[in-house]
């Protein structure tokens, strides 16, 4: 898993979010949400 710090909020560019879910909707996917704005999106996950 991406350390939070390293993953960025697409909707308001903050540097750090949260993971709340391991998976979306599919496997190589996590649901995240940004600390700043509140707001989840999914992140690719990286191998």
């Amino acid at each position: 898993t991406t350390p939070a710090a390293a993953v960025r909020c697409p909707q308001c560019g903050a540097p750090v979010t949260e993971e709340i879910s391991r998976f979306g909707p599919t496997a190589c996917t996590a649901l995240r949400r940004c600390t700043s704005c509140r707001e989840p999106f999914e992140h690719m996950k990286e191998l």
